[in-house]
């Protein structure tokens, strides 16, 4: 199974602290929107991503989002800039639990940390 990556929001802006993004073990918010992969827009239905396998969500600042929805029902606005998601990865389990999150302005480990826990989730789930 391959993960489905939607990147929710865009830009950058200075290093800010880490806030909360939801815990783990959390039902993931369900989700119906326009998204984009591999720059082309498509229709996103977290449902029949989830449907595939692991779903990978990616906030990050300057949400392309009309009012900002989604990221505030994923915990993902920007302290003090609440036009703006905060940086936070979550990947999101067949069941729609959330597994992992992950909130830091650099994108430097987000990649790393979210395929070595999907990777993980799919080596605890082959089939025999």
């Amino acid at each position: 199974m391959r993960p489905v990556l939607v990147c929710a929001v865009t830009a950058a802006l200075a290093a800010l602290p880490a806030l909360a993004a939801l815990p783990n073990g959390t039902r993931a918010p369900d989700i119906k929107t326009q998204a984009t992969l591999a720059g082309k827009e498509f229709k996103f239905s977290l449902a029949d991503a989830l449907s595939k396998g692991p779903v990978v969500l990616y906030f990050y600042p300057a949400a392309f989002d009309a009012d900002g929805s989604i990221m505030k029902a994923y915990d993902s606005v920007l302290e003090g800039h609440p036009e703006y998601a905060n940086r936070t990865s979550y990947v999101i389990a067949p069941t729609g639990d959330i597994i992992y999150s992950y909130t830091a302005m650099s994108p430097d480990k987000h990649v790393d940390n979210t395929m070595a826990v999907v990777k993980k989730w799919q080596e605890d789930h082959k089939k025999s």
